[in-house]
């Protein structure tokens, strides 16, 4: 994702310490891990936007 390279790149540039570095990374796990929950979920249900899609 384009935020894990903004977070790399201010890390190497020195502009965030290791600490600060290790917890935004974590954060950006959760959030990328329930964003691809919420995608699933969304993907899973019979009356989704794939399902309209094949339709047409």
């Amino acid at each position: 994702m384009e935020t894990i390279d903004h977070l790399i790149y201010a890390f190497d540039m020195t502009y965030l310490n290791e600490e600060l570095y290790i917890t935004l990374r974590q954060k950006l796990g959760e959030i990328i891990n329930k964003l691809n929950a919420l995608y699933k979920y969304q993907i899973s249900k019979s009356d989704n936007l794939k399902t309209k899609l094949k339709i047409k």
